[in-house]
């Protein structure tokens, strides 16, 4: 039998449930051969600042899928493999309500730009900032298929290009809480 679960990371069970390694049980189908268990890895953890490369397209999208089970029963917009500790290029975005896999993304092109109020991430609960992202962003990413994968190339503009940076920041080593405007 396998287990999937996640650390509980309501701001106030957080802290403890990670110095206690408390598991909750998530409602996910099992992956074949498959025993992951996700937990949020602490905020100074070296990991975080560390610029994450694709090892393995489908085990990348697997690892999207068991996310996007934790940010629903958590209530999140996106996360990024990294913020478990896994060292794999994946993030999930929810964009308008419908949650999407991103394996490999990166940023091709920046423009624009638009103050994102009081910014927060799950890695630290309650630290919050405004931060200077751009208004638009065009992304290329991996659309992982049993015969063939394929490389996309999206264009995100206002909350989405917020929400796509965000996650695209932490693969790229790049910690929110570093890019807060100091006033």
């Amino acid at each position: 039998m396998h287990r999937y679960g996640a650390i509980l990371h309501t701001v106030e069970n957080r802290q403890k449930a990670r110095n206690e390694g408390e598991v909750l049980t998530l409602p996910l189908k099992p992956l074949k051969d498959d025993k992951m268990i996700l937990k949020l890895i602490g905020g100074n953890n070296p990991k975080l600042k560390t610029k994450v490369t694709l090892q393995d397209p489908a085990k990348a999208l697997a690892i999207g899928k068991h996310m996007i089970g934790f940010a629903m029963k958590h209530s999140c917009l996106g996360l990024a493999a990294v913020q478990f500790g896994v060292m794999e290029r994946v993030c999930i975005v929810n964009l308008d309500g419908t949650w999407r896999i991103f394996v490999d993304p990166k940023i091709e092109t920046r423009s624009g730009s638009q103050i994102s109020p009081q910014e927060g991430c799950l890695t630290w609960p309650k630290k919050r900032g405004d931060i200077k992202r751009p208004t638009h962003i065009t992304v290329t990413h991996t659309e992982v298929k049993e015969i063939m994968d394929t490389r996309v190339l999206e264009t995100f503009e206002g909350f989405q290009a917020i929400q796509m940076e965000h996650e695209i920041d932490h693969l790229d080593g790049i910690r929110c809480i570093d890019k807060f405007i100091l006033t």
